[in-house]
């Protein structure tokens, strides 16, 4: 899995990258802070298996009191602005960019305090929504100018409209499903540019994507959130602080899992004073950590879960001995057979069956898998 960080310049797109990988990139208040993409790992923050069955785990990754992380692939990717497509500003080496995401957060500036192109506005009247339409303006555009480019080649059929969109991030069934939901006609790709519209707006909505409303605390955020949260799915932040937040855990004087704990309380008033105000600002939900965000995103938007395989269903380890030392994220309605393809090839070619350890029953390779499950996967020689 990859999840583009995207939008428009000066919004907080790098700030967001570092809260999630801990990753340093160069980070300024001015348009195109980020000229080539950041890749790095961030983490979704699960309940993990061990506190289940009440045992301490060896993970490849990190638990923390109960909290499993688990890793997902980030991007962070310089700013797009209006006319991308036709190659203004960093133009099309930013669209080329999110070819291969499987779902795209959008950071936008929900304070209104920076205008389309990145640029300060004093009265806070910068609409954060123009940010959306431009960003989807600017996609459907993109994807526009490929299929145009590429039209004779669809008067031979679907076979050549499922080669240029396998270029999208698109498979097989993915083509031949979009096909039938718009009732298409390859052929009129050809000559009939409402078609290839209809075409590049499937292709935008079918990714799944929300919004990081950034600058909660400024301007006329609350104004704007309020406007925009039954329109979109939209996350409420405020990356400064919390990249302050993440720095003062890299000195082991914060914990941050899903919420904020102070470990070190060996600190000057001044320190202490800004401790305080950032536990109450992420204390409850009116303002998220980064990892909530993601961790919402990708189990309740993407439909995502996460499954604990283990080979020793008793010591809940694997051959080594290490207990519950993986965690997979895995598509929803996603099978046992499924989750030993994610492990490796040759295991699923000889599963036989698999136990669902928590129930401590049999289950077929065929059985749909739950959020959280551990399973332990039989197979033969």
């Amino acid at each position: 899995m990859k999840i583009g960080i995207v939008g428009l310049p000066n919004k907080g797109k790098s700030t967001f990258f570092s809260c999630l990988t801990k990753i340093k990139v160069d980070i300024a208040d001015y348009p195109f802070t980020t000229i080539e993409p950041n890749t790095g790992i961030g983490y979704i923050v699960v309940d993990c298996a061990c506190k289940h069955f009440n045992v301490s785990c060896k993970p490849k990754t990190k638990c923390i009191n109960g909290k499993r992380f688990v890793p997902v692939n980030l991007v962070d990717i310089a700013g797009i602005v209006k006319d991308a497509h036709l190659g203004k500003g960093l133009g099309n080496y930013f669209l080329d960019r999110i070819r291969d995401a499987d779902a795209l957060l959008q950071v936008i500036d929900i304070s209104g305090n920076t205008d389309l192109s990145g640029n300060k506005v004093i009265d806070n009247s910068a609409d954060p929504e123009k940010e959306v339409s431009i960003f989807k303006e600017e996609f459907v555009k993109w994807v526009e100018e490929i299929l145009k480019k590429h039209q004779r080649r669809f008067r031979q059929g679907k076979e050549e409209l499922r080669k240029v969109l396998s270029g999208l991030n698109f498979n097989e069934y993915d083509t031949d499903n979009m096909i039938k939901k718009l009732n298409l006609e390859v052929n009129k790709l050809v000559d009939d540019d409402n078609e290839v519209s209809r075409v590049a707006n499937y292709v935008y909505d079918r990714i799944p994507k929300a919004l990081i409303a950034n600058k909660m605390d400024l301007g006329k955020a609350k104004e704007n959130f309020q406007r925009m949260k039954n329109l979109y799915d939209i996350y409420p932040t405020i990356l400064v602080a919390e990249l302050y937040a993440r720095r003062l855990e890299e000195e082991n004087i914060l914990e941050i899992t899903d919420s904020i704990k102070q470990l070190n309380f060996n600190v000057d008033k001044d320190l202490q004073k800004k401790i305080d105000i950032l536990t109450k600002i992420f204390s409850g939900n009116e303002v998220l950590l980064s990892t909530q965000v993601l961790t919402d995103f990708v189990i309740n938007k993407m439909n995502y879960i996460v499954v604990f395989p283990v080979e020793d269903e008793h010591k809940l380890s694997d051959s080594k001995g290490n207990i519950l030392p993986d965690a997979f994220l895995l598509k929803k309605g996603s099978t046992a057979i499924d989750l030993a393809n994610a492990i490796h090839s040759d295991l699923a070619k000889n599963l036989i069956t698999a136990v669902d350890v928590r129930r401590k029953i049999n289950i077929s390779k065929d059985h749909e898998l739950k959020h959280l499950d551990v399973i332990k996967l039989v197979t033969g020689k």
